[in-house]
């Protein structure tokens, strides 16, 4: 298989997609054509000499770039030697056999529907999005992601239809679930259009399941999720500011209330950075802490307040102690301190290089 790679599209361009096409190589079998101002692209690629087998990567010289926020139809009839459709016209020619871009998805839209047509049945292509959740295999196919801001009801199940081939061929799963992205679970729900598309998909003989209300979708409700792509762009964008917002919450909650502190003279809490190891902290996680133990005969601890807090990361006391607490342990100076920041900051602690 070849593939062209437009490696002037997207964030970062052409580093990181030509990083990325490095990486690649060890996973999938084609040859990968990078497309773009040759120069720039190839000394990029120097950079990963002896990191892939020969002729396993080649450059495509294109001169023009269609960036960003260009207008889509006008970008591709005024950019003809883009490198963005020059990977499509790759394609279109039988040159290559796929064509990739991180670069403006409208452009990357039109260009393929001027360049290459639909296929027959389809009217309309669509954007897909695999949204994790807890159900195998792991991720349901949302289909539109935003192609198509408006819609009829006869698109969405051409989404569906899509959607079903892509989980069928690309994860072998034999009838995908269907499900339409509504407002409700009942059939009469949602404006005229989802009424039809749900009709339409009843009808069509594929899994389908009904409509899938918003909460459902993180459990996994359905393998193929269809909507219109206004819809499908706000589920998606809520869904990475909701992961987004998770994280930083609980990393606030475990990294700003409490920090690892040490004694003076160290910084760090391995072994092999702080000659103070006897009287300092160490962080490690708990796989390797119950490798340290069997290994040294008993010589670390967690500590017995501190290790149901975390379920990755424990805090482990020298020999002989079992508390972090002044209050509670006599060895305070041989055992790490759990203290607020503020406490810190008061008492001239240290923060941790490391770890703070």
């Amino acid at each position: 298989m070849r593939i062209a790679i437009d490696a002037m599209g997207g964030d970062n361009a052409p580093a990181e997609i030509v990083k990325g096409a490095v990486h690649a190589c060890d996973r999938v079998d084609a040859q990968l054509i990078l497309v773009g101002r040759e120069e720039q692209v190839q000394a990029e690629l120097d950079q990963y000499e002896g990191r892939y087998e020969p002729g396993q990567i080649v450059v495509r010289h294109a001169e023009e770039v269609i960036e960003g926020d260009d207008h889509p139809v006008q970008a591709i009839r005024r950019k003809k030697n883009s490198s963005m459709l020059t990977a499509i016209d790759m394609v279109r020619d039988g040159e290559a056999d796929a064509a990739l871009s991180a670069g403006n998805t409208g452009a990357l839209m039109v260009g393929s529907l001027m360049h290459l047509g639909r296929l027959d049945g389809v009217d309309r292509p669509a954007i897909v999005y695999p949204l994790p959740n807890i159900s195998a295999p792991g991720f349901s196919l949302l289909v539109d992601a935003g192609a198509n801001a408006e819609c009829k009801a006869s698109h969405l199940l051409g989404f569906a239809r899509m959607g079903t081939v892509y989980m069928k061929t690309a994860f072998g799963i034999e009838a995908p679930r269907v499900g339409l992205i509504n407002i409700g679970t009942e059939e009469t729900k949602g404006t005229e259009m989802l009424k039809e598309a749900y009709r339409l998909l009843k009808e069509s003989g594929l899994n389908f399941i009904g409509n899938v209300e918003a909460r459902e979708i993180p459990a996994g409700a359905a393998d193929v999720l269809v909507c219109d792509g206004f819809t499908g762009n706000i589920v998606l964008k809520l869904t990475e500011g909701v992961a987004y917002s998770t994280l930083h919450a609980f990393k606030d909650l475990l990294m700003e209330e409490y920090v690892y502190v040490t004694l003076s003279g160290s910084k760090y809490h391995n072994s092999s950075d702080c000659i103070y190891l006897k009287t300092t902290p160490v962080c490690i996680d708990y796989d390797e802490l119950v490798v340290k133990r069997n290994n040294s005969g008993g010589k670390y601890y967690p500590c017995e307040r501190c290790k149901r807090a975390y379920s990755g990361v424990v805090y482990i006391t020298w020999e002989g102690s079992k508390y972090h607490s002044e209050s509670d342990c006599p060895s305070l100076k041989r055992t790490v301190n759990i203290i607020t920041l503020k406490e810190a900051l008061d008492n001239g602690y240290s923060a941790c290089s490391r770890c703070g």
